[in-house]
């Protein structure tokens, strides 16, 4: 299967930022005016949503042009969220996130083949069922307020702001057919069906709330629930698809507080 499209720079990105909020600790004086307000989080978690895509593919045959359809019925997937916080003023935070998804992708395929003599006498081809993949990666930009309750030990914190989507998606790029049906060319039979991974960016935006409940100081526990929304324009077949990226991310790991 072939990839092409855009880098994928999200997950530089997350590194970069994870690099940032790590280098800001290596001095002595940055750890004392850093002492408590810096917390970095792992999660392993899941996106929920679904999305129906359809692809057109067009390819010529016989002096006519075979026309194809694939239903693309995608859903979320098991993932991964990390990044880290800094405490600005008060109650107020900012700060990134790094997720990374791995959805599914059921897909039908239908269309019709021309005819090698009779013009305009279309053969109709049977569906056929793909599995396909969608992975997902993005970097949520966001400013954190933290909320004042009674319960000691527990933080809750509302946050939002612009995320930054790449995405894989699995379409079909060509269809191998062969005559069948003797000499009067009744029919078609599907041999192979090609498949590529198109990788572009958008832009979109996220709200959310992180709890953690922290054992010690530094080590502690927590979860998140964040919706994300955004979306991705595909180069499919003659046109742009809009697609829909996100949706809503439940998650829970590790919290650590420097």
């Amino acid at each position: 299967m072939t990839r092409v499209g855009d880098c994928g720079c999200t997950l530089t990105a997350g590194v970069i930022i994870t690099g940032i909020l790590l280098g800001a600790t290596h001095s002595v004086s940055a750890q004392e005016a850093l002492r408590g307000r810096l917390v970095f989080h792992v999660n392993l978690g899941y996106q929920l949503g679904s999305e129906e895509l359809q692809q057109r593919l067009k390819i010529g045959a016989y002096g006519e042009d075979a026309r194809f359809l694939t239903t693309h019925d995608t859903v979320g997937g098991p993932g991964i969220d990390l990044g880290g916080s800094l405490n600005v003023w008060q109650r107020l935070s900012v700060g990134a996130s790094y997720t990374q998804t791995m959805g599914s992708d059921t897909a039908a395929i239908t269309g019709t083949v021309p005819h090698p003599i009779l013009m305009k006498s279309d053969r109709t081809i049977a569906t056929r069922a793909l599995d396909l993949t969608r992975e997902e990666r993005s970097v949520h930009m966001y400013v954190a307020w933290l909320i004042d309750l009674p319960i000691e030990k527990v933080d809750v914190r509302v946050m939002g702001g612009p995320s930054y989507f790449n995405l894989t998606q699995d379409v079909v790029t060509g269809v191998v057919v062969s005559e069948v049906g003797g000499p009067l060319f009744e029919s078609v039979s599907v041999d192979r069906i090609v498949t590529g991974g198109l990788i572009r960016n958008g832009w979109g935006g996220h709200v959310g709330a992180d709890v953690s409940y922290m054992f010690t100081d530094a080590v502690g526990i927590g979860g998140v629930v964040r919706f994300t929304r955004g979306a991705v324009k595909l180069p499919v077949g003659d046109s742009n698809v809009l697609v829909t990226v996100g949706g809503l991310q439940m998650g829970g790991g590790a919290r650590f507080r420097f």
